[in-house]
């Protein structure tokens, strides 16, 4: 079974809601507060997600989408706004098309924390889990996101609960 398999098996459901995006760094990254349902199930899996730059549709009347005006509203309180317009001003091409970050699909978001999940799996301390993906065992940064993936794998234990978690982990990559 694949995630999206599963997802449309169980129903399962997705806001998304694009909190920040800050396509001024090397990296640019859009960040969105997602909420995962299913129906007549207890409760939902929230968290951030984050999405690189890449992630992005176009569109000629970009006022109309909601999560654009969010992004313009952030990038407005931002110091460094007048940065962050010169590059979306270079997005502006012949046709005046403008690209902005698409919404995650609620099967991406479970693939990419089952995956995190399951690097979890016989590595139970920080330096296992460095020595395994690469981090260096004294780094912050890689601590950091150790413990980053123990609590997304708390909570989608306690959404999910002992038998669809195993199920959704055992999903493959399409």
């Amino acid at each position: 079974m694949t995630f999206e398999e599963f997802v449309a098996e169980h129903g399962i459901g997705m806001d998304a809601k694009l909190i920040t995006g800050d396509p001024v760094k090397e990296h640019p990254m859009f960040h969105w507060q997602v909420s995962l349902t299913i129906p007549d199930h207890p409760g939902s899996l929230n968290l951030v997600y984050r999405m690189g730059s890449a992630h992005v549709t176009r569109d000629r009347d970009w006022f109309s989408w909601a999560p654009r005006k969010q992004l313009i509203c952030a990038v407005l309180k931002r110091s460094d706004a007048g940065r962050w317009f010169e590059k979306v001003r270079g997005y502006l091409g012949h046709g005046q098309w403008v690209y902005f970050p698409k919404p995650p699909e609620a099967h991406d978001v479970l693939q990419c924390v089952a995956l995190d999940s399951q690097g979890l799996e016989g590595n139970p301390t920080y330096e296992e889990w460095a020595s395994e993906y690469g981090y260096d065992p004294d780094s912050r940064e890689g601590e950091r996101i150790f413990k980053a993936c123990q609590e997304q794998a708390r909570k989608l234990l306690s959404w999910l609960g002992y038998e669809l978690t195993g199920k959704l982990i055992q999903c493959e990559e399409e």
